[in-house]
């Protein structure tokens, strides 16, 4: 999967969050995986629908509503419990929430992707395209369209920046799991996280690096990880996903993101 796209994931989850969920929780011991539930098969060997496809290009060699969900008890660490939320899938086509993300993807505009359909054109379909979306997610048989590679000016250079464009729905499905994914992961994350994050921005990061400033630190390092969302391998990521979520349905969907690659001119 491109940057782009991955990116997109995880930056356009701007809008409020649905009120809170109500959790239930319940000790249990070791767990087997549930297969295939909610006919989503096995997620990294089902993502390779895409590969036939002309003019696809792949993904690169390291890739492979709110409703009462049960939360399951897997692991006791340093005196703690380690939970993992289950039927987290439903929480993402929630209709509810599904016309949650269209709202910031209408807000946000964009082109168009590989099938042409503009915001507006979306809009005036929006009741029956949300709900086409809503029964593909719920029945597994919804798939990922490759993303329109563009290529667009690079500040300061000659070089070419590859910029993703996925059609509509793909961002408002997008958008709907980076709005769960806040939900679930937000919490862990540091106070000197700022990249990405729903509330916070470049101005609060500097202001943070201040306060640090003040309380005694008088030096920084500048980093950056070349083509990350390029390398970073897909294994790891549904890895991570498993460390916390037990919904293969979720998981799956997330491959086929993954998997979903872009599609170039010739």
């Amino acid at each position: 999967m491109s940057r782009e796209r991955l990116r997109d994931m995880g930056s356009r989850g701007r809008e409020a969050m649905v009120a809170p969920i109500r959790s239930r929780f319940r000790i249990a011991g070791k767990r087997k995986e549930p297969e295939n539930q909610g006919g989503y098969p096995n997620p990294v060997r089902d993502a390779d629908q895409m590969d036939s496809l002309e003019g696809y290009e792949g993904s690169g060699s390291g890739q492979r509503a709110a409703c009462d969900p049960a939360i399951l008890n897997v692991a006791i660490s340093h005196g703690g419990l380690k939970v993992k939320q289950e039927n987290v899938l439903e929480r993402v086509y929630n209709l509810g929430r599904l016309r949650m993300a269209w709202r910031q993807v209408r807000k946000n505009a964009g082109a168009a992707g590989i099938d042409r359909m503009t915001v507006e054109e979306f809009e005036r379909r929006e009741d029956e395209l949300l709900k086409l979306i809503h029964d593909k997610l719920e029945t597994g048989t919804y798939r990922f369209k490759p993303a329109r590679r563009k290529l667009i000016p690079k500040k300061g250079s000659s070089k070419k920046r590859k910029l993703g464009i996925p059609v509509v729905m793909d961002r408002i499905v997008s958008q709907s799991m980076n709005l769960v994914f806040e939900g679930i992961y937000s919490p862990g994350f540091t106070e000197s996280n700022f990249g990405f994050r729903r509330g916070r921005s470049q101005h609060g990061a500097i202001k943070h690096v201040q306060r640090v400033v003040v309380d005694g630190h008088d030096w920084c390092a500048s980093t950056d990880l070349k083509s990350f969302f390029d390398e970073i391998p897909h294994d790891l990521i549904l890895k991570l996903i498993r460390g916390q979520i037990a919904d293969e349905g979720l998981v799956t969907l997330v491959a086929r993101a993954l998997k979903a690659g872009v599609m170039v001119r010739r």
